[in-house]
């Protein structure tokens, strides 16, 4: 099976060609599972499969690490829309069809990939035992909670990971799970995240719809406007977004 090896800021990926169903005699989270391990395989945070091309829009399945199949991922998206123009099967602008909608893609005449989400309404949760610490959630594709600590760059990797488990584990609030960000912010419309993604079940160097969810409620608090700039351990990712009422 022919693949290619793709990253969004380190947010690493595997891209098959599955038009031709390439995997129809393959148990696909098993697959998925081996692959993506590192040390052993190739190695990757997810694996996505284009299922179609028809008419401008572009199917896309995407498996976490894990090999539990994802609704959507922000970076894998912009390698993704890379990945099909690059091989010639669309223009400059189309559509990507996930499990959780279909996201505009613009490849960018710097050679950049924006990607648009449609309209979301933040939700907030009461405090409660968790690191004590004030959590806000918000689905952007995929679920996501976001708490505000400072100096997170120092933050050790393993307490801040024990941590966003305790998060993202909580059967009561998430009962299919959560990503957790850790977010900080900075002078200027410019904040530090750092992501705990479910079904990759680590910290990853970048995250998509971390960067989004953590930039959409900070703005919600009055934080930040758009547009935001996100750092992350992979670099850096611009949030632009319009607010009314309430609604991003």
């Amino acid at each position: 099976i022919y693949f290619t090896k793709m990253h969004g800021n380190g947010n690493d990926f595997i891209i098959i060609d599955n038009r031709i169903s390439l995997t129809k005699d393959i148990h696909l989270s098993t697959f998925v599972k081996t692959i993506a391990e590192r040390h052993f395989h190739i190695g990757a945070d997810g694996v996505m499969l284009l299922e179609r091309v028809e008419d401008g829009v572009v199917t896309m399945r995407y498996f976490n690490s894990d090999g539990s199949e994802g609704e959507m991922c922000g970076n894998g998206a912009r390698c993704f829309a890379r990945y099909v123009y690059e091989n010639g099967l669309t223009e400059k602008q189309f559509s990507i069809q996930t499990l959780s909608g279909i996201y505009g893609a613009t490849i960018m005449d710097d050679e950049t990939v924006e990607i648009s989400f449609p309209a979301y309404q933040i939700e907030q949760f009461i405090p409660y035992n968790v690191a004590s610490k004030m959590i806000y959630f918000v689905t952007v594709g995929v679920p996501h909670v976001v708490f505000f600590e400072k100096d997170i760059m120092n933050i050790d990797p393993i307490m801040y990971e024990k941590n966003a488990r305790k998060i993202r584990y909580n059967k009561e609030l998430f009962p299919n799970g959560t990503n957790v960000n850790m977010v900080e912010l900075v002078a200027g419309n410019k904040l530090f995240v750092r992501t705990y993604e479910r079904g990759v079940e680590e910290e990853t160097y970048a995250c998509g719809t971390g960067a989004i969810a953590s930039s959409l409620i900070s703005a919600s608090l009055g934080k930040v406007k758009s547009p935001v700039t996100v750092k992350m351990k992979g670099g850096d990712l611009i949030v632009r977004f319009d607010e009314i009422n309430g609604v991003y």
